[in-house]
C-alpha cells in the first residue's frame, strides 16, 4: 500500500514538511520540505519491513526467499536514501530562490 494512501500517515508527512520548511516559506519550499518527509517515511516504513523480516535466532536456517527479500529491500532502501538525498538538495535550492512576500521588494 502506498505510503500517502493512509490518512495518519500523510498528515504526519505533512506535519514533518512543515517543520522541516520552518515559517514564512513559499509553496515551492512546502513542496520540496514534503518530498524529504515522504523519503524519510519510506526509509522508516522499508526498515521496519527489514527488522521484521530478519530472523531473531541466528540458529535458524536462512530460507533463499527471506534472502531474496532482504536483499530486495536493501535495494528499496538505497534507492529511498537517494530520493531523500535529492529531496534534500531541492529543497536547499529552493531556500536560496528569494521568496518576494511584497509586490514592492525590488531586487538588485
Amino acid at each position: 500500500m502506498p505510503i500517502a494512501v493512509d490518512r495518519q500517515i500523510q498528515a504526519e508527512m505533512e506535519a514533518l514538511a512543515q517543520a522541516i520548511a520552518g515559517e514564512n516559506t513559499s509553496e515551492d519550499q512546502l513542496q520540496a520540505a514534503l518530498a524529504v518527509a515522504e523519503a524519510h517515511f519510506d526509509l522508516k516504513r522499508i526498515r521496519r519491513t527489514r527488522v521484521a523480516a530478519t530472523p531473531i535466532s541466528l540458529d535458524e536456517r536462512l530460507d533463499p526467499r527471506v534472502l531474496t527479500r532482504l536483499c530486495a529491500l536493501d535495494r528499496y532502501e538505497r534507492l529511498a536514501l537517494g530520493r531523500r538525498k535529492h529531496a534534500v538538495r531541492q529543497f536547499d535550492g529552493s531556500k536560496k530562490r528569494p521568496v518576494i512576500s511584497n509586490a514592492r521588494t525590488v531586487l538588485f
